[in-house]
């Protein structure tokens, strides 16, 4: 009897053993990604868009630029995707530089890649104002609001 009651407690003792170390395998759920709506209409920015610059920058601080406009000329669009260049002046000499740009798809949003550094992010605020802010990293690290109308 005794032996039989050791053996019954083994038993009982293994599958209680077996149970609390089973690993369940997990529930597989699919995963649904957001859906983008195509409905949203597309701006047409074309065209040129001027206004007054503020921005920091690591060699001369705070700035208005001495109340100089930066221009933004846009001179190719197909869909969300548009290209154009920068024209803003510099220590009295006039900068143009490329650039290429993406509008989000929401239809608000833009973001800007440049010919030579930095990069900018911005706001349509209306069929004629949009609101631009550039960054630069590294040793020469500034940025900028731009405030641009339709001109």
């Amino acid at each position: 009897m005794k032996i039989t009651l050791t053996i019954l407690i083994v038993i009982i003792l293994a599958v209680l053993a077996c149970g609390c170390t089973a690993i369940t395998p997990p529930t597989t759920q699919s995963a649904t990604l957001p859906q983008v709506s195509h409905t949203t209409a597309i701006p047409n920015i074309t065209g040129t868009w001027s206004g007054p610059m503020q921005g920091y920058d690591q060699n001369t601080g705070f700035s208005d630029y001495h109340n100089q406009t930066m221009t933004m000329i846009v001179t190719g669009q197909q869909g969300r995707i548009f290209s154009g260049h920068y024209i803003w002046v510099s220590n009295g000499t006039a900068v143009t530089e490329g650039f290429a740009g993406v509008i989000g798809a929401e239809g608000t949003t833009l973001s800007t890649a440049e010919q030579d550094e930095g990069y900018s992010s911005g706001i349509i605020l209306s069929g004629n104002e949009i609101e631009l802010t550039w960054h630069h990293a590294g040793a020469q690290y500034g940025v900028a609001i731009d405030s641009l109308t339709r001109v």
